[in-house]
């Protein structure tokens, strides 16, 4: 019974370090994206979306869509 109770909560312990690290994630994402709309021309919803798109796509151009690093190997 002690080794199931343990795995259960490294279970739950686990599951919620990855809720919190996901909302910590949707919260920056949020963060960044009204920085965005509020500096890069507030005035022109359409334009500032279309700019926004361009720099993430030079961005991954330049990162050579390369996305192994992040996998930790």
């Amino acid at each position: 019974m002690k080794k199931r109770q343990k795995r259960i909560l490294r279970h739950i312990f686990r599951n919620t370090q990855i809720l919190l690290a996901s909302i910590a994630v949707i919260m920056v994402w949020r963060g960044v994206w009204n920085f965005l709309d509020y500096y890069i021309f507030p005035e022109s919803f359409f334009v500032s979306n279309f700019i926004s798109i361009i720099l993430w796509g030079l961005i991954i151009f330049f990162n050579d869509f390369d996305i192994e690093e992040l996998k930790g190997q």
